[in-house]
């Protein structure tokens, strides 16, 4: 709910205890159906299903080592698929729960071209990457809001 409705996926990662805190009353409002709880949860077990493909994949040597951030990645992914959905647009509904699951590839490569972008940025500071680090900031926001509609649209095309 967190990552998905309040865009805020670094807080969902690392501050869980703000949920039932500071954070409460926005979450647990008027506005929040049934509806949009499953849909949150149903779309977060989805991501948690394919990382854990992906993950297997890659202890078999069959898969991509370089999707190891796929790992730390779930809230970040949820909360850029509710982007997406909204770039569409695309109602947050359950009754869209296949076309919002379907967007999933899309915003993986998204998130591969934010740890792109990242990277270029801390080697020019001389540091290294870190996904852990990222994923865990907001970063990942900070780098999309950068970024120029077509920049973003070259992402969302064939949704």
């Amino acid at each position: 709910m967190l990552a998905l409705f309040n865009e805020m996926p670094a807080e969902a990662k690392n501050k869980k205890r703000i949920i039932f805190a500071e954070k409460y009353e926005d979450i647990f409002n008027d506005s929040i159906t049934a509806d949009k709880t499953l849909v949150a949860i149903r779309l977060f077990d989805y991501i948690e299903e394919q990382k854990n493909v992906n993950k297997n994949l890659m202890l078999s040597r069959k898969g991509n080592k370089n999707e190891i951030y796929l790992v730390y990645a779930s809230y970040w992914m949820l909360y850029f698929i509710g982007v997406f959905a909204s770039k569409m647009p695309l109602d947050l509904k359950i009754a869209n729960l296949s076309q919002l699951s379907s967007l999933y590839p899309k915003v993986k490569k998204f998130i591969a071209e934010l740890i792109k972008k990242e990277i270029e940025i801390i080697e020019k500071k001389g540091d290294d990457f870190s996904a852990t680090s990222f994923f865990k900031s907001n970063r990942p926001k900070k780098i999309y809001e950068d970024m120029t509609s077509t920049q973003i649209n070259y992402y969302l095309k064939d949704a």
